[in-house]
């Protein structure tokens, strides 16, 4: 996500210098899909946390609810 909004800034910036009309436009082309993208990495951020904050849906490296993909809670079949 970096390298998009460096890229922005250098095209903005070699458009400017140079007054080189088609790069200043691909420039804020590029400005705002980084914008994008960042906006993206923010709600995917905040989104599992609010999942979680509200005690549903807290998930486990793998994906699966704390009993694991089975439902047995890390007992045995014999346990349950």
């Amino acid at each position: 996500m970096f390298a998009l909004g460096l890229t922005a800034a250098a095209v903005l910036s070699a458009g400017l210098v140079t007054d080189v009309a088609w790069l200043r436009v691909l420039g804020r082309v590029l400005l705002w899909v980084a914008v994008a993208a960042w906006g993206l990495v923010w709600v995917g951020f905040v989104w599992p946390r609010e999942a979680a904050a509200d005690g549903g849906g807290e998930r486990g490296p793998s994906g699966a609810g704390e009993d694991g993909p089975s439902g047995a809670g890390g007992r045995g079949a014999e346990d349950r």
